[in-house]
């Protein structure tokens, strides 16, 4: 089976990416595997999307509830304008999938306040990210490292790393360079392209250019 198959793969590799959505994908020498990475609609926690979705929630249930607002639903009923988050709730629907990953920021900020909601928010985004890292690890014999990618890990390193820490033993790598990055040299291997020293550096230039 796949578990016999890949133990012990001194070429397996693991990136985990978390931005509007999550997964993990594994490079098994020459095989490609994916974990997670279901749809907004089927995965539970590990996104942007998840992260903005629970703020959402919080605020809503605190306000049916007759709660004291936490700081993460005074963070929120200011971003969006309103007195109560339920007043905006077509709105909400309306905007959709990007719309609601947009509030992760908002958890981030209660964060900083040392709001306990947002705090457990993160925490639970982590421990999702880490079981899948982990499952990486057992199942397929992949190496207790992994590259970390997308627009969580890119604007909330520390906190991300630090909370990941608690539920797994894997190394995260965070790189300034874009996903594409990797396809790019893929592709130069796959057509047999000289990959010289200054590869990096040439492709951080032109990268920048073609983003004006």
């Amino acid at each position: 089976d796949s578990a016999n198959l890949f133990a012990m793969n001194e070429d397996a590799h693991m990136a985990v990416i978390c931005g509007t959505g999550s997964v993990v994908y594994l490079k098994l020498g020459d095989v490609y595997k994916r974990i997670g990475g279901w749809g907004y609609l089927l995965d539970h926690t590990g996104s942007a999307y998840d992260i903005g979705n629970a703020a959402l929630r919080v605020a809503l249930h605190e306000e049916d509830f007759a709660e004291n607002p936490s700081a993460l639903s005074q963070i929120l009923r200011k971003r969006l304008g309103v007195s109560s988050v339920w007043e905006h709730i077509s709105d909400i629907y309306n905007g959709g999938k990007a719309y609601i990953a947009s509030f992760a920021s908002a958890v981030f900020e209660a964060y900083a306040l040392g709001d306990q909601k947002a705090v457990q928010i993160v925490d639970d985004t982590a421990k999702h990210l880490a079981a899948l890292l982990n499952a990486g690890i057992s199942v397929y014999g992949a190496k207790p490292t992994a590259i970390a990618s997308g627009g969580i890990f890119e604007h909330y390193t520390d906190i991300m790393v630090a909370h990941m820490k608690k539920h797994t033993d894997t190394q995260l790598f965070i790189t300034n360079l874009p996903p594409i990055y990797g396809a790019c040299r893929r592709a130069c291997s796959l057509a047999n392209q000289n990959i010289t020293e200054d590869f990096t550096s040439n492709f951080t230039k032109s990268y920048g250019e073609l983003k004006k």
